[in-house]
């Protein structure tokens, strides 16, 4: 498990988790789970500190994780860091995965969370809860870090980073690269050599 204390470049995870603090030990053993099974989860377990710079942070793991989990509780609905979190998952177009802790009413679900189907974990054996949730996470990896690593590779090169959100040709000229890169093609005076 990573904190957001440790994230100082761009680094890649299989989720990011969004959670109210009220849902720690929820989420904490759903973390340590997730790493059991050997996925790389990005999760904050401080407070924000006096001085420490949180949003970036923040943006930094969700835009290295290939999935959001957004823990569905009534303290999570009503957290304004929790919006913040998915606001830019959405903007980045992140695959969304919402998990339900604790009841809440469907009508206070943003509307990205209120949209896609939900993982039960309040009434499920835990396990099984589990187990679907690895499947989701687990289908359509190939493309999914694809997707991560023209993302990270874009922030990193500054082709977006201003606007907030990933445009398409932004997309095709960072794909565009990582394809010549991927191809060990050297691109010189606007000829390929």
């Amino acid at each position: 498990m990573t904190q957001a204390g440790t994230v100082t470049t761009l680094e890649r995870f299989d989720v990011f988790v969004s959670y109210s603090r009220k849902d720690g030990v929820f989420v904490r053993k759903l973390a340590e789970r997730l790493q059991d099974l050997k996925r790389k989860t990005w999760v904050d377990w401080d407070a924000m500190r006096p001085g420490s710079q949180f949003p970036p942070r923040i943006r930094a793991g969700i835009e290295g994780a290939a999935n959001f989990i957004f823990v569905i509780s009534p303290d999570s609905v009503a957290s304004e860091w929790c919006q913040l979190e998915l606001a830019h998952a959405v903007e980045n177009n992140k695959r969304l995965i919402s998990i339900l802790s604790r009841p809440v009413d469907q009508t206070l679900l943003p509307e990205a969370i209120r949209l896609i189907g939900w993982i039960d974990f309040q009434d499920a054996l835990f396990d099984s809860a589990l187990n679907t949730l690895i499947g989701v996470i687990d289908t359509d990896q190939q493309w999914l870090d694809r997707h991560t690593r023209i993302l990270v590779r874009a922030v990193e090169a500054g082709v977006f980073v201003d606007r907030g959100g990933v445009e398409d040709n932004d997309v095709r000229e960072v794909a565009g690269l990582e394809a010549a890169a991927t191809l060990d093609v050297q691109v010189v005076g606007g000829q390929r050599g």
